[in-house]
């Protein structure tokens, strides 16, 4: 389960943004992006030349591909990236993963910190 992955801190993403992570969504396939340029996360998704209404996921599809397919998760301290939708506005779920832990940080789209390509942090989105 999501717990098992990612523990109690899971609970901000699951609940925290007036959706419902249960409800089912249908299966799609989907793509792993490097970063390789410094950007903000608007920047990063903008660059995909899609409406941004075709590059998010559910909250159910972000679980599932977590618990699922834990290989596609950075699991150095740097973030797997996955847009979502809630209530009309547009977040960014990371999760991060150390030996130690692993943890899931949920910032707004239009946060203006600028993601280092240094980091090689990872995002995936629909496959376009």
């Amino acid at each position: 389960t999501i717990t098992n992955v990612f523990g109690s801190r899971i609970a901000e993403f699951v609940g925290g943004y007036g959706t419902n992570v249960l409800e089912p969504t249908k299966e799609m396939k989907l793509q792993v992006f490097e970063l390789t340029r410094d950007a903000t996360l608007a920047q990063i998704f903008a660059g995909f030349k899609k409406d941004l209404n075709q590059l998010y996921l559910s909250q159910n599809q972000i679980v599932s591909f977590i618990v699922h397919h834990r290989k596609w998760l950075r699991d150095d301290e740097y973030c797997t990236s996955f847009l979502f939708k809630a209530n009309e506005k547009f977040f960014v779920a990371q999760t991060f993963c150390r030996a130690d832990r692993r943890w899931v940080s949920v910032v707004e789209l239009d946060d203006a910190v600028i993601r280092s390509a240094k980091n090689q942090d990872w995002f995936v989105v629909p496959k376009i």
